[in-house]
């Protein structure tokens, strides 16, 4: 199955639906994951799921991975 990047709003409306409290982050969270389905139910979930887990903390990491897998990249 072919998955293709959603609509910027409808990501950050999956986001909401899932993980309520993305509030206003839920552009750049849909951003940090491409606008993925799979990506953005991954992130919804961790945060659905671990409420001790800031959304600013969960971007902090992204962004950290996403640093580090360009880093790789480029070596």
């Amino acid at each position: 199955m072919d998955l293709d990047v959603m609509e910027s709003h409808d990501a950050e409306a999956l986001v909401l639906k899932i993980a309520f409290r993305v509030g206003d982050r839920a552009p750049e969270l849909a951003e940090r994951c491409g606008y993925l389905p799979l990506a953005l139910r991954l992130a919804g979930n961790a945060l659905k799921e671990r409420p001790d887990l800031g959304v600013e903390e969960y971007l902090r990491r992204l962004e950290d991975a996403k640093t580090r897998l360009e880093l790789a990249d480029a070596s």
